[in-house]
């Protein structure tokens, strides 16, 4: 079995890796290699004599190493076809945080070649070679990657991924005070039950859902959300920033944990990765703007919130037309919490509040400004505060008058429309003149309007 382990710091892999090694050495090998990269400690044996240990071993010494293994490896193929009484003989390589030695500026091109070689002919003869490292790419040949039969994904807390070549993906927790299983369960199929890693449990997410008009304060409502358990981790994310993949990698990301990597892994094994990740400690998931997720994405906000702990996600108000709500199955499944924009008390003591120096000109300045939005009503209070009347000038002076505005541009449209009609000799040439200008005018004049809203 050729077996790559990744991981992050504190996501477990040294103790999954640990446990592999210790059911891996109740079995007789007729060579072990086991390497140390945190230490540099290097440990060998020849059949069933005790391990020889090297406590700090020079990285020139575990090139070495590596590279009469891969000779032994081209050696023992060619005694396979001979049917020589070697080609029955295996051996036991595990090397942990192997970037330390394939990035080593003198012996790095060695190990890679050595571990290139090893992985394209030790599964035949039935080795189980181990590597260990943070993140695969760079640290692992190419090569290499491709011909391991197992992947092993520590994702946080002993949580773990396994991804083995013609299998189905499982999920589990490494149980490290577990007895150890068996060396005969050092295979693919059954590599599981060697980690003793019991299966996920799934516990119902408690959901709330925010839901109003723009201006209500969704995204303010939602920063505030403290969850029914104290000390969650917080993981927010706004739908609306991200494409379907990149919402999955942010979440992987924010949980701290390195994304699953090679161009074979697609959209389902990067959801059921962010899954593991997020129930691998109680966890708050806070999404913003999820009325605005795409058809696709919406199997995987679900997968996303089943995994949380618990979870609060945002929603403009659902269509008239409920067919067309493609988002229906979330909101439904959510408690929910209806918002509107703040009336003018609430919003004067959202603002003493938030900033009880300022004066009154200025709170008041603030309040016409925000328009009952409690996000943007938090945001200019404290900007005055930290700034004082300049900032109030500049909201009092960003607040144009859009009425008047729209009523000019209504005007010189007209205006321009006759203008065209009595310029233009022919009567049709005129017409599409002035239809042209219409329906210009009938498109840009949402982001008139927006840029004028005060």
């Amino acid at each position: 079995m050729l077996l790559i382990v990744t991981g992050k710091t504190q996501s477990g892999k040294s103790t999954a890796v640990e446990r592999l090694v210790r059911t891996a050495l109740q079995s007789t090998w007729s060579r072990v290699l086991i390497v140390n990269g945190k230490t540099g400690q290097l440990m060998q044996g020849i059949g069933g004599s005790k391990l020889r240990v090297t406590p700090v071993a020079p990285a020139a010494v575990i090139a070495e190493a590596l590279t009469e293994a891969a000779d032994r490896i081209t050696a023992r193929c060619a005694a396979l076809t001979k049917a020589t009484p070697a080609a029955t003989e295996r051996e036991l390589l595990v090397i942990d945080e192997v970037q330390e030695y394939t990035r080593h500026p003198a012996v790095g091109t060695a190990v890679r070649s050595a571990i290139t070689r090893i992985f394209e002919r030790a599964a035949t003869l039935g080795d189980l070679v181990l590597l260990a490292t943070q993140r695969s790419t760079g640290a692992i040949p190419p090569t290499a990657r491709v011909n391991a039969t197992v992947e092993l994904r520590l994702l946080g807390a002993g949580h773990f991924q396994l991804v083995a070549t013609g299998l189905p993906t499982r999920q589990g927790r490494v149980e490290p005070t577990a007895p150890l299983a068996s060396a005969v369960s050092l295979r693919s199929e059954t590599l599981h039950d060697a980690l003793c890693g019991r299966e996920l449990p799934r516990v119902p997410t408690l959901v709330v859902r925010y839901e109003g008009p723009p201006g209500s304060g969704r995204t303010y409502a939602l920063g505030q959300h403290q969850g029914s358990t104290p000390g969650l981790r917080r993981i927010e994310l706004d739908v609306k920033a991200y494409s379907h993949k990149g919402l999955i990698l942010a979440c992987l990301e924010q949980c701290g944990t390195i994304p699953p990597e090679g161009h074979r892994v697609g959209i389902t094994e990067l959801v059921s990765a962010t899954a593991v990740a997020l129930g691998s400690q109680p966890t708050l998931l806070l999404l913003d703007n999820c009325d605005l997720a795409s058809a696709r994405s919406v199997d995987t906000l679900q997968r996303l919130i089943d995994s949380a702990h618990e979870a609060a996600i945002a929603f403009a108000p659902p269509p008239r037309n409920l067919d067309r709500d493609h988002v229906a199955q979330i909101r439904r499944r959510a408690a929910l919490v209806e918002l509107h924009p703040l009336d003018r008390s609430k919003a004067e003591s959202l603002v003493r509040h938030v900033a009880p120096a300022i004066d009154a000109a200025s709170a008041q300045a603030v309040v016409q400004r925000a328009d009952g939005n409690p996000q943007a009503l938090v945001a200019f209070a404290e900007r005055v505060a930290a700034h004082g009347a300049e900032e109030r000038h500049r909201l009092e002076g960003a607040r144009p008058p859009s009425r008047w505005l729209n009523l000019l541009l209504m005007f010189a449209v007209l205006v321009a429309v006759i203008l065209i009609q009595r310029s233009v000799a022919h009567d049709l040439a005129g017409a599409v003149l002035s239809a042209i200008v219409i329906v210009t005018m009938w498109f840009i004049r949402p982001r008139f309007s927006a840029a004028t809203r005060p």
